[in-house]
C-alpha cells in the first residue's frame, strides 16, 4: 500500500507540498492564540470529595498571595520599615484585582506578633486577590517594589508563574543546544548539506504543528506546561529519526540504479513501513497515559501523542514530496564522502558474528548488568511536593522556604476532616454535638497532633454536656465566638474539623496521621472524610498505583499485537517487548539513584526528594515508545535479510550491519535532543530528559548491539515461528519482499 502511496505522491508532489505548507500556516495561526497551561488533578478520591463538600457548603475565603518583606538593618517595629512597606504596597490600593491587604500593622498602631518574625527583621503580608491564578499574580507582582526592603512572594499563583517560566526557559535552552548539534550530527551521517537539512526541516514542521495541537488542547483541558517541552524534543527527535531513515533509504535505492518513482516506492514500502509501525507503537505507549483520567497525565499523553502522529505524517508525505522534487540532487553540497564497507566486512557485521559465537555469555552478562542498575528503583518513595521541582533560585520557592523558616507556625500541616451527616438531621442536634465532642477528643489523642479546631474546642473550658446545651440554643442567641465558629465550620449537613500536626505535609508521619484519622469510626449517621495536601498526596499515589498495571498491560499487549502483524511471528514481538523493558530498567534505577537519593545533585542543580508518582509512568510511556522505535528498524531489516534465504544467523549479521550505522546515528541525535532539554531548570524535565537520554544510550549499545543478536542467535529459527492456526490471518498483512533490501 505504501509503495502505491509513494507513486501518488510522486505524481502530485507539488500539490502535497502545497497542502503541507497550508497546514504549516494554519499551525502558526493557531499558535498565535497562545496556550493556557493548567496541570491540575481532579481525581475521584476521598480527599477530592471532601474538598468539594467544603467548597460547596462553607466560605472558602479569598485567594491570597503571600509576601515577605525583610531588611537586614531595619526591624518591623521601626517607622522606616512601615513607611517603606506602605510605599511598596501603595500601587495595589485601587487595583481591581486586589481585594485587601493584611500587614503586621493594626489600625490602632499595635503590631500583630504572628506576622513578625522572631528576629523582627521579617514581616508577613497577605494580599487577597480575586483568584489565585498565575495571570492575577503576574499582573500585581511587578507593581510591588521597594528600594529599602527585600520583597519575596510565594503562593499558588507565584508557583504557577515560576513553573510556566521554567518550562519556557527550558524549552529555549533545549532548542539552542539541540538544533545546531543535530545539524552537525546529520552532516556527519549524510556527508551532505541538502540530505542533512531535509530531516531537520521535516522535524521542525512537525514540531510547529504539534505545538499548535497543544495550544488548542490547553483551552479544552488541563494540560501541564511540561507537555510543551516533551512535544518539542519528541517532535524534533522522532521527526529527525524518521526522516533520516527515509532519506538514507532513498539515497541507497538511487545508488542501486533505481529511478525516482521506484526508489521512492521501495523506500516507503520498507523504511516507511517501519516508520508507520514505529510511530504507532510510540503513540500506543503514550495512550497508556489515558488510563489516568482526572490527572494531568491523560491530557499530557494526548498532547504528546499528537506530535508523534504528525511526525509520521510529515515523514510519509511532506518529505517524500521533497525527495520526489530533488531526486539525485539530494546529494548536492556534499562536504565529505561517507565511507561504506563491503557487505560482510563492516565492524557491525564483525560485532554481530562475535556476539553470536558466545551468545550465552554475552546475554547473561548484559542482562545482569541492566538488572543490577535497576535495583535502586526498588527503594522508590513517592510524593507530590511540586515546590522542589523548581530551582532554589526561583522566587516562589525562596518565599516558601523563607516563610517556613521565619514563620514556623505557617509550616504546620493542616489536615481537614469533614463529618458529612447522612441521617437527615441538622449537624448541631444534641446527639451530633455530643458525638462530635467525643471525636474531637479522640483526634487530640492521636500521636503528632498539636491541636484540633472545631465548634467544640477543648480550650473553651466547656464539658460535653455544656456544649450540647450551648448549641441547642438558636443561632442568634449564641455568644459571638460561638456564632463565628458555627459560620466557619458548620454547613447544611457537615461539620469541618481542622487538625494541626507538627510534622511536614509530605512526611511519613503526616501520611500515617491521615491513615490513623481515616481509621477512626465516624459518629452514627455520618461519614468521616479527610482532605488537605497530605490526604491528597496519599490519595493521588494510591490512584496512580491502582491504574499502573492496566496502563502497562495495555501498552505491552497493544504493542505486541502491532508487532505480530508486522513480523508474522509470535516470538519476535515478545522478545521486542522484553528488550524494551530491559532498555528502560537502567533509567528507572537512575531515577531513584540520582533524583531521590541525591547523587550528582550538586552537578545537576536539583533538590533530592521523593518522586512524583506521575513521573515514572510518563518516563515508562515515553521511553517504551522510543526504545521500540529502534527495535522496529533493526528487526525490519533483519527480517528483510532473512526472507532472502531463511538463514537466521546470516540475516542477523547482515541486518545489523545495514541498520546499525543509521540506528546509531539516529540514537545519537535523539540523545543530544533529549539530553539538551534535560539540562534545563525544572526537575521533572531533568528526569524525563536525562532519563530518556540514558535509556536510548543503553538501548542503542548494550541492548541492540549485544542482547538482541545474542538472544536471536539462541532462538534460531524459532524467531519466526507462528502457530498454524494463526498463519492464515497474518497472511492477509503483506510483508516486505527480499528483493527490496
Amino acid at each position: 500500500m505504501l509503495d502505491r502511496w509513494a507513486r501518488v505522491i510522486h505524481r502530485h508532489r507539488r500539490m502535497v507540498l502545497g497542502l503541507s505548507m497550508l497546514l504549516l500556516v494554519a499551525s502558526v495561526a493557531l499558535l498565535s492564540i497562545g496556550s493556557d497551561f493548567h496541570g491540575d488533578n481532579t481525581i475521584d478520591a476521598e480527599s477530592a470529595r471532601a474538598g468539594d463538600l467544603l467548597h460547596r457548603e462553607l466560605p472558602s475565603g479569598e485567594a491570597t498571595t503571600t509576601l515577605i518583606a525583610s531588611s537586614s538593618t531595619l526591624t518591623v517595629d521601626q517607622p522606616k520599615f512601615r513607611v517603606a512597606l506602605d510605599q511598596a504596597l501603595a500601587p495595589l490600593a485601587n487595583d481591581h484585582l486586589v481585594l485587601d491587604t493584611t500587614t503586621p500593622y493594626r489600625s490602632d498602631g499595635s503590631l500583630d506578633s504572628s506576622r513578625v518574625s522572631a528576629d523582627k527583621h521579617h514581616a508577613l503580608i497577605t494580599i487577597g486577590t480575586i483568584n489565585s491564578g498565575r495571570v492575577v499574580y503576574e499582573e500585581i507582582r511587578p507593581r510591588i517594589t521597594s528600594p529599602v526592603l527585600d520583597l519575596v512572594a510565594t503562593g499558588n499563583g507565584a508557583i504557577q508563574s515560576d513553573y510556566d517560566r521554567g518550562t519556557k526557559n527550558d524549552a529555549a535552552t533545549g532548542e539552542k543546544l539541540s538544533l545546531p548539534l543535530s545539524v552537525l550530527l546529520l552532516l556527519m551521517v549524510f556527508g551532505g548539506v541538502v540530505a542533512a537539512l531535509l530531516p531537520l526541516g521535516t522535524a521542525v514542521v512537525a514540531v510547529l504543528s504539534g505545538l499548535a495541537v497543544v495550544a488548542v488542547l490547553t483551552h479544552l483541558m488541563n494540560v501541564d506546561g511540561a507537555a510543551e517541552n516533551v512535544v518539542i524534543f519528541l517532535g524534533l527527535g522522532l521527526g529527525i529519526d524518521y526522516s533520516l531513515f527515509i532519506v538514507a533509504r532513498f539515497r541507497e535505492e538511487l545508488g542501486h540504479g533505481r529511478d525516482i518513482p521506484d526508489a521512492l516506492a521501495i523506500t516507503l514500502s520498507t523504511a516507511g513501513r517501519a516508520i508507520a509501525v514505529s510511530g504507532m507503537t510510540v503513540a500506543i505507549s503514550l495512550l497508556g497515559l489515558l488510563f489516568f483520567k482526572g490527572t494531568f497525565l491523560a491530557p499530557f499523553g494526548l498532547a504528546v501523542c499528537g506530535v508523534v502522529l504528525l511526525a509520521v505524517a510529515y515523514a510519509l508525505s511532506f518529505l517524500p514530496a521533497l525527495l520526489a522534487m530533488l531526486g539525485p540532487r539530494v546529494d548536492r553540497l556534499r562536504i565529505r564522502r561517507v565511507r561504506t564497507s563491503e557487505p560482510g566486512q563492516g565492524r557491525w557485521h564483525r560485532l554481530a558474528m562475535g556476539v553470536m559465537q558466545h551468545p550465552v555469555a554475552v546475554l547473561v552478562t548484559s542482562v545482569a548488568v541492566l538488572l543490577v542498575a535497576f535495583i535502586p528503583f526498588t527503594q522508590i518513595r513517592f510524593g507530590t511536593d511540586h515546590l522542589v521541582v523548581l530551582p532554589s533560585s526561583f522566587e516562589s520557592r525562596r518565599g516558601a522556604e523563607l516563610l517556613a523558616q521565619q514563620f514556623p507556625s505557617t509550616a504546620q500541616t493542616h489536615i481537614d476532616v469533614v463529618l458529612h451527616y447522612t441521617d437527615g438531621q441538622p449537624p448541631l442536634t444534641p446527639g451530633h454535638v455530643g458525638a462530635l465532642w467525643d471525636l474531637s477528643r479522640q483526634l487530640e489523642r492521636q500521636p503528632g497532633v498539636l491541636r484540633v479546631t472545631d465548634v467544640v474546642p477543648a480550650d473553651r473550658g466547656l464539658s460535653r454536656a455544656q456544649f450540647q446545651q450551648l448549641y441547642a440554643m438558636p443561632l442568634t442567641q449564641l455568644p459571638a465566638e460561638a456564632r463565628t465558629a458555627v459560620s466557619t465550620t458548620v454547613g447544611t449537613d457537615l461539620v469541618f474539623i481542622r487538625v494541626d500536626a507538627a510534622s511536614t505535609e509530605l512526611s511519613d508521619a503526616s501520611r500515617a496521621l491521615v491513615s490513623a484519622i481515616r481509621s477512626v469510626p465516624p459518629p452514627p449517621g455520618s461519614q468521616l472524610l479527610v482532605t488537605g495536601q497530605t490526604a491528597f498526596d496519599v490519595d493521588f499515589v494510591d490512584y496512580i498505583n491502582q491504574r499502573i498495571p492496566f496502563a502497562i498491560g495495555f501498552v505491552l499487549l497493544a504493542t505486541y499485537l502491532v508487532l505480530l502483524l508486522l513480523f508474522h511471528s509470535v516470538v519476535l514481538p515478545l522478545k521486542a517487548v522484553l528488550m524494551n523493558l530491559l532498555s528502560i530498567s537502567t533509567s528507572f534505577g537512575a531515577l531513584v539513584f540520582v533524583f531521590q537519593q541525591g547523587h550528582f545533585s550538586g552537578l545537576l542543580d536539583f533538590t533530592p526528594a521523593p518522586i512524583d508518582p506521575g513521573v515514572p509512568i510518563i518516563l515508562f510511556c515515553v521511553l517504551f515508545g522510543l526504545s521500540m522505535d529502534y527495535e522496529v528498524f533493526i528487526l525490519t531489516r533483519i527480517q528483510e535479510e532473512w526472507m532472502r534465504d531463511r538463514d537466521t544467523r546470516r540475516a542477523i549479521a547482515a541486518g545489523l550491519e545495514r541498520s546499525a550505522p543509521l540506528v546509531t546515528g539516529a540514537a545519537l541525535i535523539m540523545i543530544v535532543v533529549v539530553a539538551s532539554f534535560g539540562l534545563g531548570q525544572l526537575t521533572t524535565l531533568k528526569i524525563i530528559g536525562l532519563g530518556g537520554a540514558l535509556a536510548i544510550l543503553v538501548d542503542a549499545t548494550i541492548v541492540r548491539a549485544l542482547i538482541v543478536p545474542a538472544a536471536m542467535r539462541l532462538m534460531g529459527d524459532a524467531n519466526w515461528w507462528t502457530p498454524r492456526w494463526l498463519a492464515p490471518f497474518l497472511a492477509r498483512v503483506p510483508r516486505p519482499h527480499a528483493d527490496r533490501a
